[in-house]
């Protein structure tokens, strides 16, 4: 075994560690709104109709197993895809940069290692297909940018965007980075026309996954989604704005919901301010500072690209998880910058940024188990009255009809962090995500089916609650049971 084998083997092995200790409470059985609905309806079929062929074709072969319990085994799995993704970035920027430096570890290590990436681990449904997504859009970065490899990233790409699309953040980014660091970060007309080439290669992956999804719903295989409908300028330029406000208003002041208030602005702007120092200690050119600022700024832009092209934004932590760049590339470009400065400083940024990071995911992972059993609990409960029903009327329950009351609660009060999708009460969300708990936790089958106003009127009232309620939330007639959840 050569010298770089065993250093790239201890590489893989501190990934590794690190991304088994950050994620290890997803080890324990859980579930995400979106666990149960495999059950319901053999699979997630929400996969093929977001234009996630390769994922729905990989989960067809988990058919008949118990997500549930096999979570260990999807996370396990998906820990392995992040520390090969890792492996392969590391490796290729170290080759491209000339460094042999743990920086360049630390900065891959922030790419994965975040919040945003603890939503991802949530699914045990998707985790494992999500993560195998962003390996092959790192298998896709090629530092020798020929013809044949442009054409093997466009495949590798489109692969991976078949998995899921945010990945091309991840692409666009490093890509852009190898590219920085092979043209000894000087801003060329070389430079330029190999990134041109990355930007082509992702547009061109995201064009067939495109045409891939259209043609799933020509032939009427999937319908279109509120995600997918038809794009017009206006909705564009609407998404654009809607984008903007969310970055400004909740993305980077709170990590988009996952830190407390402030503490990434604090981050980015100590980065920022030693990647300046860095760069005018070392007498860069303007252009340098303009090439680094033009790769961020791409960066950046396709993490929301996949967004703009949607006919709804849902910018959940997963799908924005290469926001992360934003630090991982400065970090990097430092590394580059600093000569032989800075080293132990740049050395406690990036330890304090993942283990801030960690703390917080530690506590949305915790929040999340805790909001399962509490799910888990009212499974039980509810199926208790439906059994006692039962045996007091010898009528059996077939149907469930539920909804909301008109002012739903989407997390418990005792649970430190809820946000978008993640630790949300599976009783809320209107498709049903409770009946299928109920159903799973309780071995029994029902129909269901959306209460109607009329339904909701005679029975309920048009009540609102605040807390839940086996006697008021519960009406049983005759096969059904009519649930209100508040």
């Amino acid at each position: 075994m050569t010298e770089l084998q065993k250093k790239n083997y201890k590489i893989a092995a501190l990934f590794f560690f690190l991304y088994f200790f950050a994620f290890s409470l997803m080890l324990f059985p859980h579930f995400s709104l979106d666990t149960f609905d495999f059950y319901a309806h053999n699979g997630y079929e929400g996969d093929l109709i977001n234009g996630r062929a390769a994922a729905y074709i990989i989960n067809l072969l988990f058919l008949g197993t118990d997500i549930y319990q096999m979570s260990w085994l999807m996370t396990v799995l998906a820990v392995i895809f992040l520390t090969l993704s890792s492996v392969i970035i590391y490796s290729k920027i170290e080759q491209a940069s000339g460094k042999n430096s743990l920086i360049i570890a630390a900065a891959v290590a922030i790419l994965f290692c975040n919040t945003f990436m603890a939503d991802v681990f949530q699914f045990n449904s998707g985790c494992h297909n999500i993560t195998l997504g962003i390996l092959f859009a790192s298998m896709a970065l090629k530092q020798n940018l020929s013809l044949k490899n442009l054409c093997a990233s466009a495949v590798l790409l489109f692969i991976g965007l078949s998995f899921y699309q945010a990945v091309l953040g991840y692409y666009v980014a490093m890509s852009l980075v190898l590219i920085y660091f092979s043209h000894d970060c000087n801003l060329t007309l070389e430079s330029v026309k190999d990134s041109l080439k990355i930007i082509f290669v992702a547009c061109a992956a995201s064009l067939a996954c495109f045409l891939e999804l259209r043609f799933l719903q020509i032939t009427e295989i999937v319908y279109a989604s509120p995600r997918t409908g038809a794009i017009t300028f206006n909705i564009l330029i609407q998404n654009l704005r809607q984008i903007y406000g969310l970055l400004i208003e909740k993305i980077l002041p709170t990590a988009n919901t996952t830190y407390p208030q402030y503490i990434l602005p604090i981050f980015l702007f100590v980065i920022y301010a030693v990647l300046l120092y860095s760069m005018i200690k070392k007498r860069a050119k303007s252009r340098d500072y303009v090439y680094s600022a033009l790769i961020i700024l791409v960066s950046t832009a396709a993490v929301f690209a996949p967004h703009i092209f949607t006919t709804s934004i849902w910018t959940s932590q997963r799908s924005i998880f290469s926001f992360w760049s934003i630090l991982t590339i400065p970090v990097l470009f430092i590394e580059h910058w600093r000569g032989d400065s800075l080293k132990k400083l740049l050395y406690g940024i990036a330890i304090l940024i993942l283990s801030v990071n960690i703390v917080c995911m530690v506590n949305m992972q915790a929040s999340l188990l805790s909001s399962n059993k509490i799910d888990q609990e009212i499974s039980y409960l509810i199926q208790s009255r439906i059994d006692e029903y039962e045996h007091q009327t010898g009528n059996k329950i077939k149907t469930i009809a539920f909804r909301n009351d008109n002012d739903p609660t989407w997390a418990y009060k005792s649970i430190d962090y809820s946000g978008y999708d993640f630790a949300v009460r599976s009783y809320t969300p209107s498709w049903g995500a409770g009946v299928s708990l109920i159903e799973y936790f309780n071995n029994r089958s029902y129909e269901r089916r959306p209460m109607t106003n009329a339904e909701y009127n005679e029975f309920f009232q048009r009540k609102n609650w605040n807390i839940f309620s086996l006697d008021e939330q519960l009406v049983f007639f005759r096969d059904t049971l009519y649930m209100v959840s508040y």
